[in-house]
């Protein structure tokens, strides 16, 4: 993964967000993302979330789908990425609004660069 972020929150507790840059379709991916959950899981006792930020609208509705493992009669682990990319992010050029969320501001460039 590409960072790796502790988010403490007043109301909902602690949880890992896992972010990923994804330029494009990669199925070796869907395994990887897999490991990387069920491990930081496992050290860390988070709960951990998935961000993938894409610069594509297609790789982003390829990251999107749900990744289930198991047989078809039963799902053992199921991952559902929350994924940004140029279709769901508005772009920010604005300086004076780009300083009202400098978070929102750096995933908008990071999508429509």
């Amino acid at each position: 993964m590409d960072t790796l972020l502790r988010v403490d929150t007043a109301d909902s507790g602690s949880y890992l967000l896992a972010i990923e840059m994804q330029r494009r379709r990669d199925p070796d991916k869907l395994n990887s993302w897999t490991c990387y959950l069920a491990h930081l899981y496992a050290k860390y006792e988070l709960p951990p979330v998935l961000l993938v930020v894409c610069q594509d609208k297609s790789t982003a509705s390829w990251a999107a789908e749900p990744i289930r493992i198991g047989p078809s009669t039963h799902t053992s682990i199921a991952v559902f990425p929350l994924v940004l990319g140029p279709d769901n992010l508005p772009a920010i050029i604005d300086p004076d609004e780009a300083a009202q969320d400098l978070g929102l501001s750096v995933f908008s460039a990071l999508t429509h660069a």
